[in-house]
């Protein structure tokens, strides 16, 4: 009996510690990237202005402290110049693969890449931008759902990375998917149509010359799943710290 109710205290801690865990995982949307320094519109990108709205970019998502997470929300970061047309936005996310594990084609590198298009959810629609100004407008897709493992190949001994990424419904490059810089980003994007069928690419440099790194404004929230092990020891160190508690 006391074995059953030590392995339920310790499942009741692991619950609560992961709801108090729920937060901003990754943020690259308050660091929009510019042109040159005295842009008003930041740098933006659409991977279906090429004519092929089937595509889908996907960036990196790097990080730290578990195996896997439970993702709560994501948010993109949409530039729409003056007079941009409206467009339906669709958002997907993907496990980050072995780069063995796809044969991508000619245009895929060496980095390990995202292998399928989940859904994460209905398309969202953008309205016309009918104003004299370029504006920026965010899209969220609030659908739970995990990430499974993480691949810790791409970086080892460091972070932890998943994909997620968009398409447009039409091909006016008006409307584009923002730029922007973070620091633990890694310097790739992916075009990807399928696991056959995919490009790794970057950027190149700005007005001044500086490299402008692939790096998309994009913030997901959720809560990071420890490994086992660490659930197990933080448990048990709140039940000795109650039992010595009791006995006091």
């Amino acid at each position: 009996m006391r074995k059953t109710v030590c392995l339920a205290a310790l499942a009741a801690i692991g619950i609560t510690g992961a709801a108090k865990g729920v937060g901003v995982l990754y943020d690259s949307t308050g660091s929009p990237r510019f042109n040159a320094p005295s842009d008003t519109t930041p740098l933006r990108y659409n991977v279906n202005s090429f004519g092929d709205v089937t595509r889908i970019q996907y960036d990196d998502v790097p990080l730290t402290g578990g195996t896997s997470a439970n993702i709560n929300s994501v948010r993109f970061d949409i530039v729409q110049l003056a007079g941009a047309p409206a467009v339906n936005v669709s958002g997907f996310w993907s496990p980050m693969a072995l780069d063995a594990a796809t044969a991508g084609g000619a245009g895929d590198g060496p980095n390990d890449d995202p292998n399928a298009a989940n859904s994460l959810g209905a398309p969202v629609p953008l309205l016309a931008n009918q104003t004299p100004n370029a504006r920026v407008v965010s899209v969220t897709f609030a659908n739970p759902f995990n990430t499974g493992p993480l691949n810790t190949a791409q970086d080892p001994g460091g972070f932890s990375f998943f994909n997620v990424g968009l398409s447009f419904s039409n091909t006016n490059g008006s409307n584009g998917w923002e730029i922007a810089d973070h620091p633990n980003n890694l310097d790739v994007l992916w075009d990807y149509k399928s696991n056959t069928d995919l490009n790794e690419f970057s950027f190149g440099t700005d007005a001044n010359g500086d490299p402008v790194i692939g790096t998309m404004a994009v913030q997901v929230v959720g809560t990071m799943v420890p490994e086992p092990a660490t659930i197990g020891l933080a448990g048990i160190g709140a039940l000795l710290a109650a039992r010595r508690s009791r006995r006091a």
